[in-house]
């Protein structure tokens, strides 16, 4: 990695962008100098006081959380370092105003208190600065518990949750990262065999100080560092290019768990799609099979439904429905299409035959059937109860060198299925 001077981590701040890979890229860059900590919080506490864009202070308390949590096991000193410029930044964080700023403020001190970055009483410090914005006129409130605000960027989230909607443009970006690195990673420098056999070659001298104990003259010693002259500079660079190589492995690590859980949304989205079109496809041939049956025969599969149902508590509003549908279907049946208006009804479609039409009309069971049977070579189907034809059947009879076509239409009358209109 470069090296640190203030002039390179103020231009690294700079270029601080709200997004995770370059959060972690300048928190990382930070840690490997921790040599230089007590200058680092310094400058991070003069940036964020000259800073009057809320946006940009979010920014930077993001990457001071981001140093804060990942140094707490192998360097738990930078965490008491930051702590010591922490209040003045909250201070002037606090004068800053920006709901986006405040709810970063208390989602960070709900995380140091959950995971015991901090103690009580220090959190607590902190805790009273935010609250006096709060008397300032600011709205937010803040409390102990968890709140809802934007997500804190973590270097090493425990279970970064999947989002809420499928979003195609970050899928497509996602994708195209995600090649783009793996190209830069196609010849790392962890795998350039030719450099790694060059600084082998070296003696082991010029990275061993004890070795110096062993040098009885100056030829010896002038020897060492020429091999030590020729070396640094081809170790020095190697050594940035496999820091580099690292950050943009983290890099691609945190594109394959974003590339996860696009898969998830896309996954979701399409299950839902699937289930979307099954229930259509399901309304739509239910729609088809009730449209291609005529009345009569609705009114006969309703009734063949209820027949099959038993009677109890549990399927009254079942039936309740059938018999809805019952009531409706003898409705249609026995008012025009139109409604209450004298146009036509639904009729029946009889292809007509013989120079002349005859209709029969009447009552149920009063011989309709037969009398057609009789007299043409027609054969006449009755109801599952016995007094009723199912639809119009035509017949016809020679009179006098004249065909008369026949047509016994149905007795159809309300109550037939319960016996009225039986005469017998």
């Amino acid at each position: 990695m470069s090296g640190f001077s203030e002039a390179s981590m103020r231009e690294r701040l700079a270029k601080l962008r709200p997004q995770q890979d370059s959060i972690n890229t300048l928190s990382l860059w930070l840690m490997h100098h921790h040599k230089h900590m007590d200058d680092i919080v310094q400058i991070w506490l003069k940036e964020v006081r000259k800073e009057t864009n809320s946006s940009q202070i979010v920014n930077l308390l993001y990457v001071a959380n981001d140093v804060i949590q990942n140094s707490r096991k192998k360097n738990p000193e930078i965490m008491g370092k930051f702590y010591t410029v922490l209040e003045p930044a909250f201070r002037h964080a606090a004068k800053i105003s920006g709901p986006e700023l405040d709810k970063a403020m208390i989602k960070t001190l709900n995380v140091w208190r959950d995971r015991q970055i901090y103690s009580e009483e220090q959190l607590t410090a902190l805790d009273a600065v935010v609250k006096r914005r709060k008397s300032s006129g600011n709205s937010a409130t803040i409390h102990h518990a968890h709140v809802h605000a934007p997500h804190i960027p973590e270097l090493f989230p425990p279970a970064p949750p999947p989002p809420l909607e499928y979003d195609s443009e970050s899928v497509s970006t996602n994708v195209t990262e995600v090649l783009e690195s793996l190209r830069k990673l196609d010849y790392p420098p962890s795998a350039d065999a030719e450099v790694r056999h060059k600084i082998a070659s070296y003696s082991e001298m010029i990275a061993t100080p004890q070795s110096l104990d062993t040098i009885r003259n100056s030829a010896e010693a002038k020897k060492l560092l020429a091999e030590i002259d020729e070396a640094e500079p081809l170790v020095k660079e190697y050594c940035q290019r496999l820091a580099d190589e690292m950050l943009e492995r983290r890099n691609l690590q945190k594109l394959f768990d974003d590339m996860i859980v696009n898969v998830r949304a896309t996954v979701d989205l399409h299950e839902r799609m699937l289930k979307e079109v099954r229930r259509k496809e399901e309304r739509a041939r239910n729609d088809l099979a009730e449209a291609s049956m005529g009345i009569l025969e609705k009114i006969a599969e309703v009734e063949r439904e209820i027949a099959r149902t038993q009677k109890n508590k549990a399927t009254e509003y079942h039936l309740g429905l059938l018999k809805a549908k019952l009531a409706k279907y003898r409705q249609q049946l026995l008012e025009p299409a139109g409604g209450k208006g004298a146009s036509k009804g639904d009729g029946f479609d009889v292809m007509k035959s013989g120079d002349a039409r005859v209709a029969m009309v009447g009552f149920p069971s009063v011989g309709k059937s037969t009398l057609l049977s009789n007299m043409t070579s027609t054969h006449s189907e009755v109801a599952g109860y016995e007094f009723t034809t199912l639809t119009c059947i035509p017949g016809v009879i020679n009179y006098q060198g004249a065909n008369i076509q026949l047509l016994d239409l149905p007795g159809i009358i309300e109550g037939a299925s319960q016996g009225k209109g039986n005469i017998d």
